[in-house]
């Protein structure tokens, strides 16, 4: 199995972030359209913000 280089993690990981973001903007859209209600945006919005400070948390492991 081959290992990755500091600079794919960080680029794998930047994607994972990126990701989290067009996840933030379909909950945004999907309240604006009425598919969720406030409350199940705001924990899509709390979840996000955890999972992007995790992964930032590692990203800087490999700077």
């Amino acid at each position: 199995m081959m290992s990755l280089s500091d600079k794919e993690r960080r680029r794998f990981l930047q994607i994972c972030i990126n990701s989290i973001g067009e996840i933030v903007a379909i909950g945004d859209l999907s309240l604006d359209l009425n598919f969720f209600t406030g409350i199940q945006h705001q924990e899509i919005l709390v979840k996000s913000e955890d999972i992007i400070k995790r992964l930032y948390g590692l990203r800087r492991k490999y700077v």
